[in-house]
């Protein structure tokens, strides 16, 4: 059960943000096992559409057919590299990963 129970979200949050855990993330103290992300600035493209293949030779002896569905989608940061605003000299970026901890 999340930690707001089961009328709130689905996640636990972090000062207000949500917390999402994924498999994708590193070893916990490791760097990246944390990420603070802004996925509005996240860009996403696809190719083409959905392309459909069957197969009957796969199970051939007890009548199957196998389907195969492939979607080609690629995304990647709106911004190359971290931003420096005009008056200052802290970086802003869309994506950030904790350093490593002890």
């Amino acid at each position: 059960m999340p930690p707001t129970g089961l009328s709130q979200e689905g996640y636990g949050s972090l000062l207000g943000r949500p917390v999402i855990p994924t498999e994708f993330n590193s070893t916990l103290g490791a760097k990246g096992d944390i990420v603070l992300a802004d996925l509005g600035k996240y860009l996403s493209i696809s190719k083409g559409g959905i392309t459909e293949d069957t197969s009957v030779h796969v199970e051939w002896l007890r009548d199957q057919v196998a389907y195969k569905f492939t979607v080609r989608v690629d995304g990647r940061c709106a911004d190359d590299k971290a931003i420096t605003p005009y008056q200052g000299t802290n970086t802003q970026s869309a994506f950030i990963s904790l350093d490593a901890r002890a």
